[in-house]
């Protein structure tokens, strides 16, 4: 698997996702894969028409840590 970049209008739009999402999170604080692959990423990949999928936000997550 190779990494692939985030643009930084990519990341800015993942955390407005999230923050707007906020109440899909689990009780630990967490979205779960489905809430990722269902909500996040199909509006991030329709505003930014980009293909991330759940490999590639996995992967920005770790780079935030």
């Amino acid at each position: 698997m190779t990494y692939e970049q985030w643009t930084t209008k990519e990341s800015d739009v993942l955390l407005q996702l999230m923050l707007e999402l906020e109440g899909w999170r689990d009780n630990s604080g967490i979205f779960s894969k489905q809430t990722v692959k269902e909500r996040i990423l199909p509006e991030l990949n329709k505003r930014l028409g980009c293909h991330k999928n759940y490999l590639n936000y996995q992967s920005r997550l770790k780079m935030s840590s």
